[in-house]
């Protein structure tokens, strides 16, 4: 019996031996994990902060394209008064050219024709 008893002790030494070393390699496993973990979490917190930077960025150059719009807006609006006062310009100018030539055809204009001439020369 004490054979037996003294092969079991030795037996169990072994086992002990094997799940401390288990225990260990384990352990080691875990530290690495948690180092991997935390570099993981580092990461992330790099992403969000990123993230929140590219976000502000979108949301400063979504502003901007909406002034942009306004400001478009304002000189479409612009351009269309110029161009309506072009128009008024232009039809001035088509009534001034009618009236003037209305007036160089008119019999009075003829008449006096040698009058102008007689006043020029003087």
């Amino acid at each position: 019996q004490v054979q037996a008893l003294s092969a079991n002790v030795a037996w169990l030494e072994s086992e002990r031996l094997t799940w401390e070393q288990l225990a260990t390699e384990h352990q080691s496993n875990n530290n690495e994990l948690k180092e991997y973990v935390n570099g993981l979490k580092e990461h992330i917190e790099n992403l969000e902060s990123q993230r929140f930077k590219w976000e502000k960025l979108a949301l400063e150059r979504a502003q901007d394209i909406e002034n942009l719009n306004l400001k478009l807006h304002e000189f479409t609006n612009d351009v269309a008064a110029f161009v309506q006062q072009l128009l008024e310009r232009d039809q001035n100018i088509v009534e001034l050219i009618a009236t003037q030539t209305q007036m160089l055809n008119s019999i009075s204009w003829k008449i006096t024709k040698p009058l102008r001439y007689i006043r020029q020369k003087k």
